[in-house]
């Protein structure tokens, strides 16, 4: 998946004035990707349709927060 994220987001390099802008940038790319794309086991469906199902079925996050310390 590297790969293809380098293959596909990263090409050509990006340039930007910050890293907010730079993470803008490669939200966009990732994002039109994932409308141009196709879910590999439901080939009629965009990724971005799967994934707005899957974040539609997640569970809210816990409403305390979590002690790592004992």
């Amino acid at each position: 998946a590297v790969g293809f994220l380098r293959r596909n987001i990263m090409v050509p390099p990006m340039r930007a004035e910050s890293y907010e802008q730079l993470s803008r940038l490669m939200l966009e790319r990732c994002d039109a990707l994932a409308a141009s794309s196709y879910c590999p086991r439901l080939m009629d469906v965009p990724v971005t349709q799967v994934f707005a199902e899957d974040r539609a079925a997640l569970a809210p996050l816990p409403s305390t927060v979590f002690d790592p310390v004992r």
